[in-house]
């Protein structure tokens, strides 16, 4: 039996600073959504700064004013940016304004660490093993960010490898050359390294860093157990930075 999930179309989330150019453009309306990086609402948020960044050449510098909470009615269309203020932290990103009436998700990274040398993977099994001429494929679809992970499974280890996945809600898909199909949505975040597909039953089986997402999960706006612990765990790990910056 054959899981396929539908999942309501994605609001393009840009992920950097803005920049805009706009001469004699239609006016726009434009409401900024901010989540976490499973989509989870954030709390408090206001936005507190944007802008185009050729502010000399548009002239709309100071559009905060403009804002109705989160929505404001009416500017050129063109590139922005935009930084909101919530309880739970800062976002910055970069938002294209292309159509009359817009929504953006600005969606706030759940990454800490980033390097530039090793590489963590995550390894991800595949059950039964693989048969000659077997070729099946994973593939990790971001929900709320724009990442996107293909791997193959590899005959000698019955195992596909995606590099450093960012920490976030993923609808993951996994296909054989022969037509059959699988998916399932997870919820990730950094360290996660070890899962296992059994292809018999089309189930997957997550390392303590994933979460399979439930119905409840998405009731409940992801606020259960392994939510409040992946909370719980990185405010604990920001705190031992900060305390041995500060010891420095």
């Amino acid at each position: 039996m054959h899981r396929q999930w539908i999942i309501r179309k994605r609001v393009i989330d840009f992920t950097g600073a803005v920049m805009v150019s706009v001469f004699g453009s239609p006016a726009a309306s434009l409401t900024l959504v901010p989540v976490g990086s499973f989509g989870e609402p954030l709390n408090r948020c206001d936005v507190v700064s944007f802008q185009p960044s050729n502010t000399s050449a548009s002239g709309q510098v100071g559009l905060v004013g403009k804002f109705e909470g989160l929505r404001i009615p009416a500017i050129p269309l063109g590139q922005y940016e935009a930084i909101i203020r919530c309880e739970e932290g800062e976002l910055r990103r970069q938002i294209t304004l292309d159509q009359s009436d817009q929504i953006a998700l600005v969606v706030r990274t759940g990454r800490i660490f980033v390097s530039d040398h090793i590489k963590p993977k995550l390894l991800i099994g595949l059950r039964p093993e693989l048969l000659k001429g077997d070729i099946w494929w994973i593939r990790l679809v971001g929900l709320y960010n724009t990442e996107d992970y293909l791997a193959q499974f590899l005959p000698e280890t019955n195992e596909a490898t995606i590099i450093d996945p960012d920490p976030g809600s993923y609808l993951v898909i996994v296909q054989s050359k022969n037509g059959l199909f699988c998916s399932s949505e997870v919820d990730l975040v950094e360290g996660t390294k070890l899962w296992t597909f059994n292809r018999s039953n089309c189930s997957f089986q997550v390392d303590r860093f994933a979460h399979l997402v439930t119905d409840d999960d998405k009731r409940n706006f992801k606020i259960g157990p392994w939510y409040q612990q992946v909370k719980k765990d990185k405010d604990s790990l920001l705190q031992q930075l900060l305390d041995a910056s500060g010891k420095q």
